[in-house]
């Protein structure tokens, strides 16, 4: 199966200890199966800016806030108030990461 947008083929998405992306990804074939990625493994700080391909995001966060629906585009997006920034950075994180056989997965 090729790199879904996650949010289009998971449901009840969450964010856990505020790092870790969790959701019940569609499978082939049918049904669904649990699957978590922490996000401080692909999503860094770079300068009060979120950096893809980055690390520890959030050992450098304040007041991080998930909304896995968010506007009229429906997108998943994270935000926090990064060390270095002088406002609340965001990262849509349908960007790079997706569903692939039931598994969320980042995709560079």
């Amino acid at each position: 199966m090729p790199f879904r947008d996650f949010q289009k083929s998971s449901k009840d998405i969450q964010l856990l200890s505020e790092h870790i992306l969790a959701a019940e990804c569609e499978v082939p074939g049918g049904g669904y199966n649990h699957s978590e990625m922490d996000l401080d493994n692909c999503l860094g700080d770079d300068n009060g800016n979120f950096q893809w391909g980055g690390r520890n995001f959030h050992s450098h966060a304040h007041n991080i806030i998930f909304h896995p629906d968010e506007g009229v585009a429906h997108v998943p997006v994270l935000r926090a108030d990064l060390d270095g920034g002088s406002k609340q950075s965001n990262v849509n994180l349908g960007e790079r990461i997706g569903n692939v056989n039931g598994h969320l997965v980042f995709r560079w």
